[in-house]
């Protein structure tokens, strides 16, 4: 068994590299089998995204406590322990898939198409399963997985969802209720205005131009949660 920690965290990445000596897991950052994620949320996907599909296990840095998939740094002779003896989980979370210019791109947690100029709308047009919303005047529209959708989307609608795909309207002059769809496929298209294009907390932003289409679909890939046992 091989582990891996990402974090900022230094004292925390050396903490769990000493906590292994004596056991039979090794640390190393070739071919692990779990990643340590030692931080908040945004270590979670920046992890998944530069790791993709290795199971991570998910830590806080400070002294929150653990909870469902999720473990405070101070339980970490327990979680080396649960881990050497495979006393472990996976806890499995689709992925958003989104289709652009030709390529497919995955996000863990919500996808966010909105306007660039702060205190300027954009002009859309969004097909969310089988119904289509046209000439939308707003900020854009962000849609969420099931792992996402206990964030910005819970924010919004005080919902959660444990399957499909949620989409969320931002302050478009049409009123749309946000939608849970189990199934599906949503399509955006940019008709006047400049939208920039965000993929989880990926620093890659991408600036969406008139004529622009995005397809959004649930995908065949998940990310992996270890959970203690």
């Amino acid at each position: 068994m091989k582990i891996f920690a990402v974090s900022n965290n230094k004292e925390g990445i050396k903490e769990i590299k000493d906590s292994v000596k004596g056991t039979t897991i090794k640390y190393s950052r070739f071919n692990p089998n779990i990643i340590f994620c030692l931080g908040g949320d945004g270590t979670f996907l920046y992890a998944e995204r530069k790791y993709p599909e290795i199971p991570k296990i998910l830590i806080w840095s400070d002294k929150r406590h653990s909870k469902r998939g999720r473990y405070n740094l101070k339980s970490l002779k327990k979680i080396i322990s649960k881990i050497e003896n495979h006393e472990f989980r996976f806890i499995r979370e689709k992925k958003l898939k989104l289709l652009f210019n030709g390529k497919n791109s995955f996000a863990v947690n919500d996808i966010s198409i909105r306007n660039k100029i702060p205190n300027c709308g954009i002009r859309f047009s969004a097909k969310i399963g089988k119904r289509k919303y046209d000439n939308l005047i707003g900020d854009g529209v962000t849609v969420s997985s099931p792992y996402g959708s206990t964030g910005y989307f819970h924010s919004i609608t005080k919902k959660s969802f444990s399957k499909g795909i949620g989409i969320t309207m931002n302050n478009v002059t049409k009123k749309i209720a946000s939608k849970i769809i189990e199934r599906g496929t949503v399509n955006f298209e940019l008709i006047r205005g400049t939208a920039l294009l965000c993929v989880d907390n990926n620093p890659k932003i991408i600036t969406l131009r008139p004529g622009d289409k995005i397809k959004i679909t649930n995908s065949a890939k998940i990310a992996k949660i270890v959970e203690l046992v």
